[in-house]
């Protein structure tokens, strides 16, 4: 459920963890971030579909959902699903990828989109501070006028 794309160059390295999730996954997780941090110290930069990759499970007690988003310019790439057993892959679930007009409006439908699934019960599963998950202030967009206001003002 966890992936980094770091580059340097022309090159480029994958950092991935998948596989249970569970208490065992806490112990995999250190030694997933000790590899990033490795290729990070050898001059790697970390991609920006990447640093926008939130990973999220369903915290309701049904569970067994996961909903997987990420950013790429204007391109936004959405991943979910069910995983059974606790046990997660890659492969599992369907995808859905969209592109904007620019990357300001794929921004502010990708924090909406994490806003709704927050708000339905999921949680992020293990969070990690970046630009993109302080996204939530800067992507705000005054509220639109409702059907009713606007045809307020139109009989005026």
């Amino acid at each position: 459920m966890l992936v980094r794309e770091l580059r340097k160059g022309d090159r480029w390295k994958v950092v991935s963890l998948d596989g249970r999730v569970d208490r065992a996954e806490t112990r995999a997780k250190k030694e997933f971030d000790q590899a990033v941090d490795e290729l990070l110290a050898r001059g790697f930069v970390e991609s920006e579909r990447s640093l926008s990759r939130r990973a999220f499970v369903d915290g309701t007690e049904s569970g067994g959902r996961f909903w997987i988003i990420d950013l790429d310019g204007a391109v936004q790439r959405l991943h979910y699903g069910q995983y059974f057993s606790y046990a997660w892959h890659e492969a599992l679930g369907m995808r859905k990828e969209s592109t904007f007009a620019d990357a300001s409006k794929a921004r502010r439908d990708y924090q909406r989109k994490i806003d709704a699934r927050i708000s339905g019960g999921y949680v992020e599963y293990f969070p990690r501070d970046t630009s993109y998950s302080r996204l939530a202030a800067e992507t705000v967009s005054p509220p639109g006028k409702t059907k009713t206001a606007r045809r307020r003002s139109a009989e005026k």
